[in-house]
């Protein structure tokens, strides 16, 4: 079933709004209610991607579309999501992500007004005001909380809008992760655009708990490269320094071994996330405090070295370069 409207009637802005989930039992009901309470045409399809709780009775008697990808993997349950979509637009939506009552509206109007844009997203806000969630919302992909809008090379899936005449024809990467970006990588390389706007803000039930935020962002880590093996030109010094962090930090600390006058310099490299998120607080001092400030730094600091740490883990395993039979062609 779908949301009441049809979406092959001409003229009318359907959106097929897909949500991937594994066992999501806590959020995916709120999350399906959001975007029913849009009250755009359309449709709402659901991708169980294997779920071994209730998740699928959660969304019971409501217009949703459940479809199942037996493939524990996200780039292929949102090809499953785009392949039973029928509307002129396509919002991917997380399941742990609860939409504003305007959010539809105010995507479709973004992309009315920038007829050159494919595809338009926001960032997340954490509901519980615990101290690290407001140091995640203040810093979220590159972007501040101050900053209005801009153009990008690529959108967060968590809650974004395309145009389906854009992105018809591709297809997501076979990846655990990191699957949005290489995804996005392409539609920019098509010649198309991509419009980052704070107010497509959206709520963000992630977790807040320090440790699993470091494990998640760890595991993120290991597949952080597999965009930039299929795309080399979007490699850029972030990228580099991330890399290099890791064999930076062990060849520093051989070499303070036999050369103590060197060892000052170990601890400065390891600080120097800590460091680089300190010049990004102070921009932002005004917003954060003293207080926050420095749990911001704290937070992310802790958070980019878990990533980068997760980064050579991906290469020792080879994530990095793990892509299906075939995609070498998408």
């Amino acid at each position: 079933m779908s949301v009441p409207g049809d979406v092959t009637r001409p003229g009318t802005p359907g959106v097929a709004f897909i949500v991937i989930a594994y066992n999501a039992e806590g959020t995916i009901r709120a999350c399906i209610d959001s975007i029913l309470a849009q009250g755009l045409p359309g449709e709402v399809i659901l991708v169980d991607n294997g779920s071994t709780d209730g998740t699928i009775s959660c969304v019971g008697g409501r217009p949703v579309t459940v479809v199942h990808e037996a493939k524990r993997c996200r780039g292929a349950a949102r090809n499953r999501g785009l392949d039973a979509a029928r509307a002129d637009y396509i919002a991917f939506v997380d399941a742990d992500v609860e939409l504003p009552g305007d959010w539809g509206r105010r995507a479709l109007d973004l992309l009315g007004r920038h007829p050159d844009v494919a595809a338009v997203g926001g960032p997340g806000r954490t509901p519980d005001g615990s101290w690290v969630s407001r140091a995640l919302d203040a810093l979220q992909y590159g972007h501040r909380l101050e900053d209005r809008q801009e153009y990008v090379v690529s959108l967060a899936t968590m809650d974004v809008l395309y145009r389906a005449q854009s992105v018809r024809g591709l297809r997501f990467a076979d990846l655990w992760a990191a699957e949005d970006p290489e995804f996005n990588f392409r539609l920019v390389e098509r010649g198309h655009k991509l419009l980052w706007s704070r107010d497509l803000w959206v709520v963000h039930h992630h977790s807040t708990k320090l440790g699993e935020l470091l494990r998640k962002a760890f595991a993120y880590g290991m597949w952080f490269l597999a965009p930039y093996w299929r795309h080399p030109g979007r490699l850029n010094p972030g990228v580099l320094a991330r890399v290099a962090y890791v064999p930076g930090a062990l060849i520093l600390a051989c070499v303070s071994w036999f050369r103590s006058a060197v060892f000052w310099a170990l601890p400065f490299w390891i600080l120097l996330p800590f460091i680089a998120y300190a010049g990004v607080a102070l921009r932002q001092r005004k917003s954060l405090g003293a207080g926050g400030a420095a749990r911001f730094v704290f937070v992310h600091g802790l958070r980019q070295c878990a990533q980068m740490a997760g980064i050579w883990a991906g290469i020792v395993r080879g994530t990095w370069r793990a892509f299906g039979p075939g995609e070498r062609n998408l």
